[in-house]
């Protein structure tokens, strides 16, 4: 059941209530508070979301700070803005270059220095900076493998999760904007380790003793009053993240708001300078002048002016929403108890609060590509190349073909030759760098694509599993007639590889539909099972060759080579053994 919306922080909201007002402000709170509470009507009817919390700023002052419906449905407890916590994900980034930051201004760190040196295990590139961590730019794989750990009071030492788990760089640093849960989780272990005490320590000791975030953690042991997680209307199991300043912060509604209050209006707190402020929110990367481009822990969204910086969050059973408008001193904030799309809310709250208008600067001089080069195939470039992610190419896939008049069909969209770049008719533009990091990459807003070879096309590698798999199915029927051990031993591996092959398929697709399943945890002994398992395979198919050639039978070692090929395809995608 949807609860009308309980109003805290009253004093502000009551100065709100009074001030006057004129066509240039922002909609009367009344009206805010019907704009949220049918937004949460509406969250609650598309995703059954129980409830939620919401804080506006405009000019640098709480305007509107409201939470509605319930923490948990079993008890009908409701959500109390300054002491319900959620669980805010991937909100956590901006915090940890707050954190960041805040050493960054006493001395302690420096943006443009190498981080190498400091950690020789993780054999991170010398030229990768605290600055590329902050700004996604360090080039990592966005690997998802055994993130999770189904219990969250009981994570890994950052150092020793990242020695073991931290992706490889395909990608030098500050060419590509990946977005990176272990590159900003190496970042918390930057400034970590630069005062000597583990991530949640330190962010309680820079950001949320000195901001008074009481309720604020990075330690779900030290959480409290944690809402229950939804998905659907079904409680949420609660998960454990390893990248931990990435991804584990819980804090309440009153909590973002003290956070929100330093940086809107730096100049009345000491706690970061207003030029530290303006250095975390300036642009420090960007693919193309007309897309989003990245500040210190935020993303820029440029197409409107004034500037937003944002971030959302999401994790079983949560999602979260920030935004910043620098040149408004404007902020909201959103968080929920269910995984939903809350951005509809958010731009709704932000039409009032600080109205945007759309704009386009085009750029000036880009290189010119030649547009028949970018033909091919795609995949996100952040997709992992060594380890079990690798296969996750044969499901990514998706092309780019040229046409006569130099146009590029592209995801079901038309791109024609603009300016430098690309641009369907509507004005999205689609914008490609082939030069400084050895492959051909497309960009479009928010997402970057690299060029697979042509060998890689998953086309040709399904065909000739398929064929591999009838070639392996008829040799198996067709050894049943020939006598001997050799014929036996092929047999046996030849059936053996089909039960690999239909495994490996249940696996793969179970694993799909469930947005990596338990992939996310561990390997399981199952799945190792089938991985491992080739080795056996080849090795009966190699003793019934042996076999066969002592009889001089043809067919017997034509069909061994069978299993041979199956482990040779395996290998080339990570999936022979287990590569994580």
């Amino acid at each position: 059941m949807l609860r009308r919306p309980t109003l805290q922080w009253t004093a502000a909201a009551l100065l709100s209530l009074t001030a006057p007002s004129s066509a240039n402000d922002k909609a009367p709170p009344a009206d805010l508070d019907s704009l949220v509470t049918s937004g949460f009507a509406k969250l609650e009817t598309e995703w059954q979301v129980p409830g939620g919390v919401v804080a506006v700023f405009r000019e640098g002052q709480l305007t509107y700070a409201a939470a509605h419906g319930v923490a948990r449905r079993t008890t009908g407890e409701p959500v109390d803005f300054e002491t319900t916590s959620f669980r805010l994900a991937s909100l956590s980034k901006p915090v940890t270059a707050i954190a960041a930051l805040r050493l960054v201004e006493r001395g302690e760190l420096d943006l443009h220095a190498p981080v190498h040196d400091d950690y020789p295990s993780l054999h991170l590139d010398p030229r990768l900076t605290l600055a590329h961590l902050l700004t996604h730019t360090g080039g990592f794989e966005d690997k998802f493998l055994r993130r999770l750990q189904r219990d969250p009071a009981n994570l890994p030492d950052l150092r020793s999760y990242l020695e073991q788990d931290m992706p490889r760089a395909s990608y030098p640093p500050g060419t590509v904007s990946i977005y990176s849960n272990h590159g900003m989780a190496l970042a918390g272990l930057v400034v970590a380790d630069a005062v000597d005490r583990s991530f949640p320590e330190a962010a309680e000791a820079l950001v949320f003793e000195p901001l008074g975030m009481s309720r604020a953690t990075f330690d779900w042991s030290h959480a409290t009053q944690v809402a229950t997680g939804y998905r659907f209307g079904a409680p949420s199991p609660t998960h454990g993240i390893k990248t931990v300043p990435s991804s584990m912060l819980s804090a309440t509604g009153a909590d973002m708001v003290r956070l929100l209050e330093a940086l809107l209006r730096p100049e009345e707190h000491d706690f970061l300078d207003p030029s530290t402020v303006e250095l975390m929110f300036a642009r420090h990367f960007e693919h193309h002048p007309d897309f989003t481009g990245r500040a210190f822990g935020w993303s820029e969204d440029s197409s409107v002016r004034p500037r937003r910086l944002l971030h959302s969050g999401g994790t079983d059973g949560f999602s979260s929403a920030l935004v910043v408008v620098p040149e408004r001193a404007a902020g909201v904030f959103v968080a929920v108890n269910g995984n939903a799309y809350v951005w509809d809310l958010v731009r709704q709250i932000l039409d009032r609060v600080a109205p945007a208008i759309a704009t386009r600067d085009k750029a000036t001089s880009r290189p010119d590509v030649d547009a028949s080069r970018l033909a091919g195939l795609y995949v996100p470039a952040g997709l992992p190349t060594d380890t079990l992610d690798a296969a996750r190419q044969l499901f990514e896939q998706t092309s780019v073909v040229h046409d006569s008049k130099d146009r590029l069909l592209f995801r079901n969209r038309t791109y024609a030759p603009h300016e430098n770049d690309f641009a369907t008719d509507d004005g999205r533009l689609l914008a490609a760098n082939t030069q400084g990091t050895g492959r051909v990459l497309l960009f479009e807003e928010g997402e970057a694509w690299a060029k697979l070879p042509w060998h890689a096309d998953r086309r040709l590698h399904l065909t000739g599993l398929a064929v591999l798999f009838a070639a392996t199915l008829l040799a198996t029927v067709g050894l049943f007639r020939i006598d001997g051990p050799g014929a036996r031993l092929v047999s046996a591996a030849a059936a053996l590889q089909l039960l690999q092959v239909l495994g490996l398929a249940g696996f793969i697709a179970v694993t799909l539909a469930n947005d990596g399943g338990v992939l996310r945890f561990e390997v399981p002994i199952a799945l190792r099972a089938l991985l491992y398992g080739p080795f056996v395979t080849t090795a009966l198919a190699a003793l019934g060759a042996a076999k066969g050639i002592q009889r001089h039978d043809r067919r017997v070692v034509l069909a061994a080579t069978l299993p041979l090929l199956w482990a040779l395809w395996l290998h080339h995608w990570n999936l022979l053994g287990v590569h994580v």
